[in-house]
């Protein structure tokens, strides 16, 4: 079996989690919902992260598209000094701090 690429293997970890999470998610739901003690079940208690996982990336994923809207609109009625600093500011943001 040939080894896996840097690229295909990045590709395939930044899809992990929503093609687990949803599924995850539905499952829980349904098992949870009608009998809330089934929660304590280990098939539950394993999903259990994978599903909250999904709802925060697709929490983060709502955020990020909110700002960037916003910062567009924003940007448009801004000079060009703010709009550097703004985006400079998110650039650094989102950086993460080299140890």
């Amino acid at each position: 079996m040939a080894a896996w690429s840097p690229r295909l293997r990045l590709r395939c970890s930044t899809w992990f989690l929503p093609l687990c999470g949803l599924p995850s998610l539905i499952w829980f739901l349904l098992r949870v919902i009608p009998k809330p003690s089934r929660a304590a079940y280990p098939c539950q208690r394993a999903a259990f992260p994978l599903a909250s996982g999904f709802v925060l990336w697709l929490a983060g994923m709502y955020a990020s598209l909110l700002g960037f809207r916003r910062a567009r609109a924003w940007g448009s009625t801004s000079t060009g000094t703010t709009r550097s600093t703004a985006s400079t500011a998110a650039t650094s943001a989102k950086t993460p701090a080299s140890n």
